[in-house]
């Protein structure tokens, strides 16, 4: 049951020690993939990632066989600031920086599979 409501979104949270850590999942991964789009919820990923306001700020970005997650720890700002933005770009992706994006996973897909060609 959620905690709260943020916008229409289910909010979760838990009082623990530490920094703030924050999440935006998704039901979304690989498993809805078919072989021809086989990528594009990584693809996805990267784009929202792409703000370079999120440069200096900490974040990542996974994407597992049945979800697309987003993540953040630190103040209570710096939380609301990446899930901000990254909530923005998944709204507005940068279409122009596919190519960019496209070769980075291809880079990355190298140096888990040596296979050249092969997304991961």
């Amino acid at each position: 049951m959620p905690a709260g409501e943020v916008d229409g979104v289910p909010v979760y949270w838990a009082d623990a020690p530490g920094d703030l850590v924050g999440l935006l999942t998704f039901r979304v991964g690989v498993a809805d993939e078919s072989l021809l789009s086989h990528g594009v919820s990584h693809l996805v990923e990267h784009l929202a990632l792409a703000d370079e306001r999120l440069r200096d700020l900490p974040h990542n970005g996974e994407v597992t066989a049945t979800t697309t997650t987003f993540s953040t720890r630190g103040r209570p700002e710096e939380v609301a600031e990446v899930l901000t933005l990254v909530a923005a770009g998944l709204a507005d992706l940068p279409f122009d920086r596919i190519p960019t994006e496209s070769r980075i996973l291809a880079t990355e897909a190298l140096g888990r599979s040596g296979v050249p060609g092969m997304l991961a």
